[in-house]
């Protein structure tokens, strides 16, 4: 039984190394960086663009017609005040225009998980 225990543990280690090798170079390829992600699908910026003009003129949309809401007050509309309305939707505008910018700072706090020192070691 001695040859067949060496030739499992070995098939098992090969098998091993051959996982590490796909996670490895899985991770090295798609991490949490938006340039790369982007070199693999160009067509991501161009639809960012797209989905970033579209959730703006829909905020602005919201922000028009909660504001003529307020000229039907007198006929019993209910309808919220305007300066918090304003205040709301610029907020909301602005997170939209930066949200390229505020996702780079969480990916760069955040990381890949599997990069720290705190990881499993099969992952190194």
């Amino acid at each position: 039984m001695g040859i067949l225990d060496g030739i499992v543990e070995w098939i098992a280690e090969q098998v091993m190394a051959g996982l590490d090798l796909v996670t490895t170079s899985v991770l090295g390829a798609l991490g949490c960086d938006m340039a790369v992600f982007l070199r693999y699908f160009p067509a991501a910026e161009t639809m960012y663009s797209v989905f970033v003009a579209l959730a703006i003129g829909i905020i602005l949309l919201n922000w028009v017609w909660q504001l003529f809401k307020n000229f039907g007050l007198g006929a019993g509309v209910e309808a919220e005040d305007p300066v918090k309305l304003s205040i709301r939707s610029v907020i909301f505008i602005l997170l939209t225009l930066f949200s390229d910018e505020i996702v780079n700072i969480v990916l760069t706090i955040g990381g890949t998980p599997t990069t720290g020192s705190w990881s499993p070691t099969f992952l190194h």
